[in-house]
């Protein structure tokens, strides 16, 4: 962490402490339910950039305010490019992720039965997100983790010969093909729309921060340019490993009820943990930004 971003905090009247050795930051002394001024957004952001994720711990919100607070780093996606099923009514940009099965049925998505995948939000969509959030309303003892790693340090830490190997690669993606394996793992019924594919560099150079980091989606992937299928997969195989095997990458958030994780999409990459425990609710919210921060540089 650096001491300027600490300081400013603290000008605001914030702490922090580390989340892990080589990601994030949890912030305390802010109440999420109410509205912050330009100055708090202005360190909300820079601390957003430095530290790449930010945890604020035993909040108590609605929609809205859970919409106001992405609001602070990105817009809202007002279209949804994964279906319309299990949006929060009255909340199109709010996704529902839960094990938990009502009377009416089934209550969010189930996202961790194909178990860890790593990936950033928005692969499929021209513009990349700047922001992804995930509120925790209610949560266990027994599964439902979720893995979050820094792409800068991960792309600085690869062994020489992989980097290499990486830095010209281009992958396409597209939000259909991640819908078909969704269909699979979470018998449910598939919503495509024919969207066309979306090119990214695996290595992409942050927009603000300039630093270079992996970016990429296992799940939306479709194709690696001037590779075959088998290559790709390959591809991907290593950077997982390596995201899982370097000492420190991997952080392991295990939610509590009021937990808001907010990070820097276009740097973090975070995966699911294997979970469908019945009789163990698992309750989070989810919003992807739109792209373009609404503050910042």
């Amino acid at each position: 962490m650096t001491r300027t971003a600490q300081l400013h905090l603290e000008e605001v009247g914030l702490s922090m402490r580390p989340l892990a050795p080589n990601l994030g930051a949890v912030v305390s002394g802010l109440d999420l339910s109410l509205p912050v001024g330009t100055e708090f957004r202005r360190v909300l952001y820079e601390a957003f950039l430095v530290y790449g994720a930010l945890l604020f711990e035993g909040q108590d919100l609605t929609p809205d305010d859970e919409e106001r607070v992405l609001g602070y780093f990105d817009r809202l996606q007002t279209t949804n490019r994964y279906g319309t099923d299990f949006r929060l009514d009255g909340h199109p940009a709010i996704r529902v992720l839960s094990n938990m099965v009502t009377e009416t049925g089934r209550v969010g998505i189930v996202m961790g039965k194909q178990g860890p995948e790593w990936h950033c939000d928005g692969t499929a969509s021209f513009r990349q997100p700047v922001a992804s959030q995930l509120y925790c309303l209610e949560s266990n003892d027994v599964g439902g983790d979720t893995l979050f790693a820094d792409g800068a340090v991960a792309y600085e830490t690869l062994p020489d010969e992989l980097r290499a190997r990486l830095d010209p690669l281009i992958a396409i993606y597209n939000s259909d093909h991640l819908q078909r394996k969704l269909g699979v793992y979470d018998q449910r019924e598939v919503q495509l729309t024919g969207a066309p594919d979306v090119d990214y560099p695996i290595v992409l150079v942050h927009p603000e921060t300039c630093r270079r980091s992996l970016y990429f989606s296992g799940g939306e992937m479709v194709a690696i340019n001037g590779l075959s299928e088998e290559e790709r997969m390959a591809v991907v195989e290593a950077m997982s490993n390596h995201l899982f095997d370097h000492p420190g990458l991997a952080y392991r958030h295990h939610w509590r009820r009021g937990d808001l994780m907010l990070w820097d999409n276009r740097r973090v990459i975070h995966s699911a943990t294997f979970y469908d425990y019945d009789g163990h609710p698992r309750l989070l919210h989810h919003i992807c930004g739109a792209g373009r921060g609404i503050v910042g540089p």
